[in-house]
C-alpha cells in the first residue's frame, strides 16, 4: 500500500504541482514464552547474516551486490538476515519492505576491543546509536528487532 501526498502551489508564472509517495506497512511484533510472532502469526527465522562488502568491490552500499544477495537469499529460502555489524543504508530497508524480507537491525559494534571501550561514556555512545537507530527504522515493517 502507498500513502501518496499532492501539493499544488500558485506562483507567478502559474499553478506547481508537486507529490510524494511512501509506501506503507503494518506489523504488528510480539514475543510468547515460546513463539516469536509477527502480524499474531509464528514466525521462524530462516536467515543469515548478512554483510555490506564483496571481495572485487569493496564495502557499503552497492545495488548490483544487493540485487545478487537478494536472489542468494530467495535461493536459500531465507526469509531473514542480521545486518552485521553495522545499519545498512535505508535502500536495503525499503527493499526488505517490498520483498518480505525480515531484517534484524545492528548498530555499529564491530571491532569493539580495547578495555576502554567497555566503560560508561562508550555505553552511553551506543544508547544514543541505539536509539538513533530505532528512531531511524522503526517504521520499516519488515524490521522487527534491533542488537
Amino acid at each position: 500500500v502507498s500513502l501518496e501526498v499532492r501539493m499544488t502551489g500558485q506562483t507567478e508564472d502559474g499553478p506547481v504541482a508537486d507529490f510524494y509517495t511512501l509506501p506503507v506497512g503494518i506489523r504488528t511484533v510480539a514475543v510468547t514464552e515460546s513463539q516469536f510472532l509477527i502480524n499474531g502469526k509464528p514466525f521462524y527465522f530462516h536467515g543469515v547474516n548478512k554483510h555490506e562488502d564483496s571481495d572485487v568491490r569493496g564495502k557499503g552500499f552497492d545495488w548490483a551486490l544487493l540485487m545478487k544477495d537478494f536472489n542468494l537469499l530467495r535461493w536459500l529460502g531465507a526469509n531473514a538476515f542480521r545486518t552485521s555489524h553495522y545499519p545498512y543504508a535505508e535502500e536495503v530497508m525499503q527493499l526488505c519492505d517490498r520483498y518480505g524480507i525480515v531484517v534484524i537491525d545492528e548498530c555499529p559494534g564491530v571491532g569493539i576491543v580495547l578495555p576502554q571501550s567497555y566503560g560508561n561514556a562508550s555505553l552511553q555512545h551506543h544508547l544514543q546509536v541505539m536509539e538513533e537507530l530505532v528512531r531511524r527504522d522503526k517504521n520499516h515493517p519488515a524490521v522487527v528487532m534491533w542488537s
